[in-house]
């Protein structure tokens, strides 16, 4: 099942505003959706009529968290019932806290939230600055100990406040360069740069 996980922003609702992304990542990102969440131009782009899929929204224990979740889902619903498909919500509760417990907790539930065979979109737009490294974290486990896991892409949003534009990033090739760096690591290669570079295109 395609599973797209998010932290839901704690920005003021006030402050969080419905823009076109402009895709800098390839077509699976081109949408003319305008929302303030960036994994609707995913969802526009790869999920079929009919299907089913999953969200897996992280939500931190803050005000602004709790009223944003409840509009992602009432926008969510809309959109859902415009394209004409089904989804099930994992909500995983985290407290407003950046102690190493709370993030090993916080890595345990996206671990648990993904099923042998999910197809993995993270959209790390959201959250603390420790989220994105978490939820790579839990995608490298996925990867290598949860059997048919699929990371298909890692995506965030960027708002251009000079030109009052926004844009849609695939950061994908990322989370494999973090592999390769690691298994360079034991070669004492002397320029890594260009083996990185050949291997991502391959």
């Amino acid at each position: 099942m395609k599973n797209f996980i998010m932290t839901v922003p704690m920005q003021a609702p006030t402050n969080l505003h419905k823009i076109k992304y402009i895709s800098m990542g390839g077509k699976e990102l081109e949408s003319e959706y305008e929302t303030c969440y960036p994994v609707f131009a995913v969802l526009d782009n790869v999920v079929a009529v009919g299907e089913k899929v999953k969200l897996t929204l992280i939500v931190v224990d803050h005000d602004n968290a709790r009223s944003n979740l409840a509009s992602f889902l009432n926008e969510l619903k809309d959109f859902a019932g415009k394209h004409s498909f089904t989804y099930e919500i994992q909500k995983l509760d985290t407290p407003y806290d950046e102690s190493t417990d709370t993030h090993l907790e916080l890595f345990g539930k996206v671990i648990d939230s993904i099923a042998p065979g999910d197809e993995i979109t993270a959209d790390i737009t959201y959250g603390s600055k420790p989220m994105p490294m978490i939820i790579s974290m839990a995608m490298s486990y996925a990867k290598n100990n949860i059997s048919e896991t699929d990371i298909q892409r890692i995506i965030y949003g960027r708002y251009d406040f000079v030109h009052n534009k926004a844009f849609v990033h695939d950061v994908t090739a990322l989370f494999y360069m973090n592999s390769v760096v690691e298994k360079l690591g034991h070669t004492k290669a002397e320029d890594p740069r260009n083996i990185i570079r050949t291997m991502l295109e391959l």
